[in-house]
């Protein structure tokens, strides 16, 4: 009998032969086969939560909810954040800094992007303090044309802020960003 592979079938074949041969028949078990599913951790923006009442009753509703963590809003008194997180068994997924919208690090006005940089600054200190691994920070606002291109000089900025726009800054590459990035402050 003449059997005719080409060379993507003859890989697949091969390849499949070597991996048997190497890992051998007893190695392998029906729950080697069988792919683990990842454990999906939920957890809710602060923000998002339209519950009246002070944070350890919104962090006790989020448990209840079923959610297993929470974005806190940087700013917040970090206490308050401390004791309920603490007392709802709850963890601080990551931090949202609130100034990015009204306060944004695109802005012409050389003071608004350095109350938006101190609003970064803020969230990282928060971050740390509640053991969160990453801040989300806006650091470029799309929906405000007012801000955008009003000299050369902005635009250039803004085109450089636009290619960070999506940087996920954590304490542990947060110097490093700030020292690569300080010029556009």
């Amino acid at each position: 009998m003449q059997t005719n592979l080409n060379r993507r079938e003859f890989l697949k074949v091969s390849s499949g032969a070597l991996a048997g041969t190497a890992l051998g028949r007893s190695s392998l078990t029906a729950a080697d086969a069988i792919p683990q599913k990842r454990k999906i951790k939920k957890a809710i923006m602060y923000a998002t939560v339209g519950l009246k009442g002070s944070v350890l009753e919104k962090f006790k509703a989020i448990k209840e909810a079923g959610f297993e963590g929470v974005e806190p809003m940087s700013h917040m008194n970090q206490d308050e954040v401390m004791k309920a997180l603490e007392e709802n068994g709850l963890k601080a997924a990551s931090v949202c800094c609130n100034t990015h919208w009204n306060k944004p690090v695109s802005d012409p006005n050389p003071a608004v992007r350095a109350e938006g940089l101190n609003g970064l600054k803020q969230a990282l200190r928060d971050a740390k303090r509640y053991g969160a691994s990453s801040v989300l920070f806006v650091a470029a606002v799309v929906n405000r044309p007012d801000l955008l291109l009003e000299s050369k000089s902005n635009e250039r900025n803004v085109q450089k802020l636009f290619e960070q726009h999506f940087l996920l800054i954590t304490e542990a590459n947060c110097d490093e960003l700030m020292n690569r990035y300080r010029r556009l402050f």
